[in-house]
């Protein structure tokens, strides 16, 4: 039998998922702002605020990782037809999709 997860394990993985979702809007409200300034940059955004920007996508993820440890958070490179990827809390994804 599979074991159920944990509740606030569900609630906290659903809970950055929303605040993903509030970074990559805040990312969509200011995409020609980001355009005119960092066009084909990476831009992190946590907590609905740029917290980062650099040309090399690894070195602004492992700034990024040092900075908001394990908090949701939102990256893209600005292009006109980006590639977006939501990084959800991968400690938190990990216990409630891992088997037990």
């Amino acid at each position: 039998m599979k074991a159920k997860p944990d509740r606030r394990m569900v609630a906290k993985y659903w809970a950055n998922m929303r605040k993903n979702d509030k970074n990559q809007a805040y990312y969509q409200a200011h995409k020609r702002e980001f355009l005119k300034k960092y066009r084909n940059k990476y831009v992190a955004i946590s907590n609905e605020q740029l917290i980062d920007v650099d040309a090399d996508r690894i070195k602004l993820l492992d700034r990024v990782f040092e900075r908001v440890g394990n908090e949701p958070f939102f990256y893209a490179q600005v292009t006109e037809k980006p590639r977006v990827v939501l990084v959800p809390s991968h400690s938190i994804l990990r216990k409630v999709h891992s088997p037990r």
